[in-house]
């Protein structure tokens, strides 16, 4: 009888347990709590060459990996650790190209940020939603013009926390 009762009582700790862990979302590392915050940090770091800084700012290979893909319709097509795999390595490919043709175009401008927004559709999946049509504004000091550029054109939000997806090439 002590043995059923402290074997019901283990399976219900063990029980509670997964279900804490299934209600605990994980998050994103890092970021910003805003689109705008996003926008002036990657401004800053394009302005000073900081690629470690651009990276912090853009999703991370687990988070795109174990966080957002399970969610995207495509992995429900094919669910193959390989499909993950060609997801990244295409972003990560695209994003090496973008960051060098962003720092580039920065380099020896005295820009100031005047800000950010994402102005196309909201796509929820799950527990993040991926905002797009992202920009920011800034104005090259030198030049008193203002530019909108898009160094970024999603946005993933989650918990609170916003972060690139991937840095996009000059068009």
């Amino acid at each position: 009888m002590r043995r059923t009762m402290m074997a019901a009582m283990l399976a219900a700790v063990l029980a509670g347990c997964g279900r804490g862990a299934d209600a605990a979302q994980p998050g994103l590392s890092g970021g910003a709590p805003s689109v705008e915050a996003l926008g002036r940090a990657v401004v800053t770091a394009l302005a000073a060459g900081d690629t470690a800084a651009l990276e912090a700012l853009r999703t991370t290979e687990h988070e795109h990996n174990q966080v957002l893909w399970p969610h995207f319709p495509i992995a429900r097509q094919d669910t193959s650790a390989g499909a993950t795999a060609f997801a990244w390595e295409n972003i990560q490919m695209r994003n090496a190209g973008a960051v060098g043709e962003w720092t580039a175009s920065f380099r020896g401008r005295n820009v100031r940020f005047d800000g950010a927004r994402c102005t196309g559709d909201v796509e929820a999946y799950g527990p993040f939603q991926v905002l797009r049509g992202c920009s920011v504004t800034v104005t090259d000091v030198a030049q008193g013009r203002s530019f909108e550029l898009s160094p970024f054109d999603r946005v993933v939000r989650m918990n609170g926390t916003y972060k690139v997806i991937r840095y996009v090439e000059i068009d």
